[in-house]
């Protein structure tokens, strides 16, 4: 959970520090990459802590889902006062981060509820 919470504290860090206008950012021809991957490993370690403490599901998942999108939005408007600029690309690159995070981490619940084809028993939980 900490490596979560850390995570996700790096992130809201790291998009709130003020960029010098003289100075732009090296990254731009990467920044839509960039936030679609650290919104997906945002997910996918969300996802993993729950899994670990045996609260996962498809629906506690889409729910997760949605505060992420929300909070991107968020994050996107608060950066507004810092001095940096608000996007929608960069708010709809997180937002597919997101899904499609929350679109592996939900086959592989699908995956683990279906009964194993050689027993025919559920299949052990990670």
């Amino acid at each position: 959970m900490l490596l979560w919470i850390g995570f996700w504290a790096g992130i809201f860090v790291s998009t709130h520090i003020p960029v010098p206008q003289t100075r732009p950012l090296s990254v731009d021809r990467f920044d839509k990459l960039i936030h679609f991957g650290l919104f997906f490993v945002l997910t996918w370690l969300g996802a993993r802590y729950f899994a670990i403490a045996g609260r996962s599901s498809i629906r506690g998942l889409l729910l997760w889902a949605a505060v992420f999108v929300v909070y991107a939005a968020l994050d996107e408007w608060l950066q507004t006062y810092v001095g940096r600029s608000m996007s929608g690309g960069d708010w709809l690159a997180d937002t597919l981060g997101v899904l499609a995070s929350t679109a592996w981490q939900c086959h592989g619940l699908r995956r683990l509820s279906e009964p194993d084809s050689a027993t025919g028993s559920p299949r052990p939980r990670p």
